[in-house]
């Protein structure tokens, strides 16, 4: 049973290839225009649901922070990310953890 459900998997993704190929802008086109909540839940789905993320940062050259904030926007300058993004990211995460000491 198992070979045949993988030949089945391995022909219809054959099969929908050749179906995307001939059709997959035409179709995309019209889901995006005519049906947009498909279409970014069709988005949603391609992207990975987890992402891991391996920064070093050298805390050194945080020494003569004198405040928090000072350290946060030093922090988002030395990995590029924009301030007010950031803080906004990082309010938006205390709602979701319900956290008011954040």
């Amino acid at each position: 049973m198992k070979g045949s459900r993988n030949k089945l998997g391995e022909e219809f993704l054959a099969k929908f290839a050749a179906d995307v190929e001939k059709f997959g802008t035409s179709v995309i086109e019209r889901v995006r225009t005519e049906r947009p909540e498909v279409y970014l839940k069709v988005w949603a789905d391609l992207l990975p649901r987890k992402t891991e993320l391996d920064v070093n940062v050298d805390l050194t050259a945080l020494h003569d922070v004198g405040s928090a904030l000072q350290a946060f926007n030093q922090l988002t300058e030395m990995l590029g990310a924009a301030p007010q993004v950031s803080a906004r990211r990082l309010r938006r995460l205390t709602v979701i953890n319900n956290d008011p000491d954040l």
